[in-house]
């Protein structure tokens, strides 16, 4: 009996995370008029007796919000380094971004499309 517990008691939890995922990706807002103050290119190294895996975030700061710009499974949006190299400093974008914002369990808007002004 405790083994069924805790059984459903991961299920639920599983769904749960999963429900919020899709809701944080599915969550589609533009939002107009933002400058971009830094581009950040994050490197990520991890290693393991068999392999090494590196990857990138890409992280967008601009006057009044920090953004992800990062591939999308919800929104069919797989071109993350594209729309990073396209945005420069110092100039002014309308964004279509996902999400909810940072949060206890999000981390920043994703960056789904740039549109400089």
């Amino acid at each position: 009996m405790r083994n069924l517990t805790t059984i459903v008691l991961i299920a639920a939890i599983s769904l749960a995370i999963i429900t919020c995922s899709y809701c944080n990706a599915t969550k589609v807002e533009f939002i107009k008029n933002y400058k971009v103050i830094r581009l950040v290119k994050e490197k990520e190294i991890h290693a393991s007796k068999a392999q090494i895996i590196t990857t990138f975030k890409y992280i967008v700061v601009t006057d009044k919000e920090t953004f992800l710009c990062e591939n999308s499974f919800y929104n069919s949006k797989y071109d993350n380094t594209n729309t990073f190299y396209h945005l420069q400093e110092g100039k002014c974008y309308d964004f279509k971004v996902s999400g909810y914002g940072k949060s206890f369990f999000f981390t920043y808007r994703n960056i789904l499309e740039a549109k400089s002004k």
